[in-house]
């Protein structure tokens, strides 16, 4: 199994903010691997001609030495409500294909439809997911998400989004929520009501 994976969105046979996927890939390398990589992640692709017609997911798993290609058609889920969990130690600064303490941590949601993990009181992400929340005026992100994404990260520097250190005592304070990640576009998706999160 390959130690690391990204995931892209494809839409319509087009492969969405590829430069955004391309740097965390060098980045996440290096963190891993201390070397540069000598292949990239996405200029070898080729989207196969049945999936160039709507949502498809395109799953890189990589190593120091390689990458495997998976194309899947996709369809966004709404995510409607969310369980506190507290995750511990958990590190995932880098997309790791070994999910195990986040798989349980998603496996204890109970009736919610995943998990909101908590990390030092700090809120951090879903199992899939940055957090953004509506506080009646700007869009907010954790300043302590465990996976920094590349729709976080573009959407910070288009500044649609602000990110703030995020306390799990003030969730309560925002109107409502949006899971985003390259796969779940911040314009499209519901907002959810803050409700939602279940302490």
């Amino acid at each position: 199994m390959y130690p690391l994976f990204e995931t892209v969105r494809v839409q319509d046979g087009e492969i969405k903010h590829p430069v955004w996927h391309e740097l965390r890939f060098a980045k996440s390398y290096k963190k891993l691997f201390a070397t540069t990589p000598h292949f990239t992640l996405l200029t070898d692709i080729e989207i196969p001609v049945p999936l160039r017609t709507g949502l498809v997911k395109l799953r890189i798993a990589y190593g120091k030495t390689g990458k495997e290609v998976r194309f899947e058609p996709y369809q966004v889920k709404r995510i409607k409500t969310l369980k506190l969990s507290e995750i511990g130690d958990v590190d995932y600064s880098v997309k790791y294909s070994d999910r195990n303490r986040i798989n349980l941590a998603f496996a204890d949601r109970g009736e919610a439809d995943d998990v909101l993990m908590i990390k030092n009181g700090m809120v951090t992400d879903s199992s899939y997911c940055n957090v953004v929340f509506f506080d009646g005026e700007n869009w907010i992100t954790p300043e302590t998400p465990l996976l920094e994404g590349t729709a976080r990260a573009r959407l910070i520097t288009e500044g649609k989004i602000h990110s703030s250190p995020i306390h799990q005592i003030e969730i309560q304070n925002f109107q409502s929520f949006k899971l985003i990640n390259a796969m779940r576009d911040f314009d499209s998706i519901s907002a959810e009501p803050i409700e939602g999160i279940r302490f």
